[in-house]
């Protein structure tokens, strides 16, 4: 299972609150129908405008051609506010394409910018990071619409008629601008006078609406003073209110570049440059535990480079009391959850101190009982961006390194790191000899691959397999069903597994559901090597462990997903043809023994793992009514 999933918000952007770029893009949206196509008039039917007709009508009313063509650049102020958080705003953009956005929402902070020395972003916790390649498309993008080029289809955007449509109980004029991934950006134009007030947007998997109010005239051109964002999950909306915008302010590229100085979250006792090496524990097979302390409380915390940001369980910050404010939006695995957000943590790992690490607040108590074991804190990106982070999964230890003194020494591979949104890194991989594919990379995962539907159907991954089956994938958001299949082999940094299991995601939800990228690796193949994750000089290094490629992947071999419930293990899903399937179990039956082992309140290997035995184990199970049954483990997938 995927358990640790945790995104801020949708792509492309870090959090909720952090979509200003977005929301610039809407409020200047003032000038994004302003420049008339410059390609062949459409031809008008009788007694119908046509698109050429419905833009030139709104360049009219924005404040005409040649008011247009004098932009240069646009500076904008204002109040941001979005899931319980309010604060300032301020903007920059210039028709070379570059951007900077920058907000202060009191316990959440942050900046991201584009320019001549390339694309930054500065997180909640204060450390400088690359800005991901789709972060960059969609600033690109948002830019070019500010200043027209959309129109004439420099951007990469080809124009569409849509034809009429109803919102709000008025009549619009859809012109659709796609570009050849897929997105869209829709103008809702009022047919009189060309008048704008709704955009949809189509962001990967996303529908966006923009709402734009309180029309006014600067320097000619009009201006929406309010911009609201508006999703499926209300913690997601945002509202943008202008205060002042200034145009043609002379900017030059400096505006544009990123701060001087980083803000260096960690320390190293004394004189250290490395912790040395640090025992850790991995839970299931999977999921890195190491003990450190939180606020100065001890904690066993999960290492996980799949999580956008660091996340405190509620109950954990309860005990701490630390003040978490704000109900912004967490996509994970399967869904979305609402998180609230405590600043000024600090984390402390064998000789490592993280200091002012800002963190998302969710009640992770489901993902606890699925798990199995008490969660308290999960250490995400942010210690991966700021040392070395060298896991040797087949020793059960780790150790974090000064990235000043680090220097590989060993006869492993290096595979190039790719920023991402939400200061993610992808990898990339090859699946049974396909192009290579990009896919994040998530010590929060405790599967081998999890792959996302659009690449699965597009490479035909489902057809021609001998066996398919179903199971559950669970995290923040909830929990979804997938497809589970065996490929035939996956290279990672030359390196070539075998009789790989993968599950492909189904739900049209969660950090998955996306076109932008084909899946998600996991801990069940990063655990065969040693890994040192060196964002710093953007690459991992990879040593194989013993037997990384002769040793069996683990693998449910039941067709029972069962968690922990006062004292049992209740079933939650059978596998369709699986062994579970075939006896005829039922989701809800709950299990007090197994071997002869009560179940009990902690979680156990023998227990817990009972259905990744190898194939042709019979396993004893007693009901709570007292009913024995046994169960003989196969392969079903």
């Amino acid at each position: 299972m995927r358990l640790f999933c945790c995104r801020m918000s949708r792509a492309p952007i870090v959090l909720a609150a952090a979509m200003a770029a977005p929301a610039l893009a809407t409020v200047v949206a003032a000038f994004s129908g302003v420049l008339a196509a410059t390609g062949p008039q459409e031809e008008r039917p009788s007694g119908r405008l046509t698109a050429d007709d419905i833009l030139a009508r709104h360049v009219a009313w924005l404040g005409g051609r040649a008011v247009v063509d004098s932009l240069r650049d646009i500076a904008v102020v204002g109040r941001l506010e979005v899931a319980g958080l309010a604060g300032t705003f301020r903007s920059l953009q210039h028709r070379r394409g570059w951007s900077r956005t920058e907000y202060d929402l009191g316990v959440l902070q942050g900046a991201q910018g584009l320019g001549e020395q390339g694309g930054w972003v500065v997180n909640s916790s204060g450390q400088l990071e690359p800005l991901g390649a789709e972060q960059e498309k969609a600033i690109r993008r948002a830019t070019a619409r500010t200043f027209g080029a959309h129109l004439s289809g420099a951007d990469g955007s080809s124009r569409q008629d849509l034809g009429a449509a109803q919102k709000d109980g008025r009549n619009w004029r859809v012109i659709r601008f796609a570009y050849p991934d897929g997105d869209t950006w829709d103008l809702f134009l009022d047919p009189s006078d060309g008048a704008l007030t709704w955009i949809r947007e189509r962001r990967d998997t996303e529908i966006v609406w923009h709402r734009l109010e309180d029309w006014r005239v600067v320097d000619g051109v009009r201006v929406a003073f309010r911009a609201s964002e508006l999703h499926d999950n209300p913690a997601a909306n945002q509202t943008l209110t202008i205060e002042a915008v200034t145009i043609n302010r002379g900017l030059d590229a400096e505006a544009f570049a990123p701060p001087d100085a980083e803000r260096k979250l960690y320390s190293f006792d004394a004189d250290a440059q490395a912790t040395g090496w640090l025992p850790m524990t991995l839970h299931r097979g999977a999921y890195i535990f190491v003990a450190g302390t939180v606020n100065g409380v001890p904690a066993e915390i999960v290492l996980d480079s799949g999580a956008g940001m660091s996340v405190l369980d509620r109950a954990c910050a309860d005990s701490l009391h630390l003040q978490a404010t704000g109900a912004l939006a967490a996509v994970g695995v399967s869904g979305e959850a609402e998180a609230a957000i405590a600043p000024g943590l600090a984390f402390r790992l064998g000789q490592l101190q993280l200091t002012d690490v800002t963190a998302a607040v969710i009640d992770l108590r489901g993902i606890a009982e699925k798990l199995g074991r008490p969660l308290c804190a999960i250490l995400g990106k942010e210690v991966f961006h700021a040392v070395v982070v060298d896991v040797d999964y087949p020793a059960s230890r780790l150790r974090f390194v000064d990235p000043v003194a680090f220097a590989y020494q060993g006869a492993g591979r290096r595979l190039p790191v790719y920023p991402a949104q939400d200061g993610h890194v992808e990898i990339d991989i090859t699946v049974e000899n396909l192009t290579p594919a990009r896919v994040s990379l998530d010590t929060g995962s405790g599967a081998a691959l999890d792959l996302v539907r659009s690449y699965a159907d597009e490479n035909g991954l489902l057809e021609n397999r001998a066996q398919i089956s179903e199971g559950l994938s669970a995290g923040v958001g909830g929990m979804s069903v997938q497809k589970l299949t065996t490929l035939r082999s996956v290279e990672i940094a030359g390196y070539r597994l075998r009789d790989v299991p993968v599950g492909i995601h189904q739900a049209e939800a969660g950090a998955l559901h996306t076109r932008r990228i084909a899946g998600n690796l996991g801990s069940g193949i990063l655990k065969r090597f040693r890994v040192t994750f060196d964002y710093s000089r953007g690459c991992l290094w990879l040593d194989p462990g013993p037997d990384w490629d002769t040793a069996p992947f683990q693998r449910d071999r039941s067709g029972l997903l069962t968690v922990r419930a006062q004292g049992a293990l209740e079933v939650v899903f059978v596998a369709p043809g699986s062994p579970a399937a075939a006896a005829g179990w039922r989701v809800g039956e709950r299990i007090a023994a197994v071997n002869g082992i009560p179940v009990g309140t902690a979680y156990s290997d023998a227990v817990d793992g009972f259905g990744n035995g190898d194939e042709g184990t019979v396993v004893h199970l007693r009901l709570e009514d007292g009913t024995e049954r046994i169960l003989a483990l196969r392969e079903y997938y």
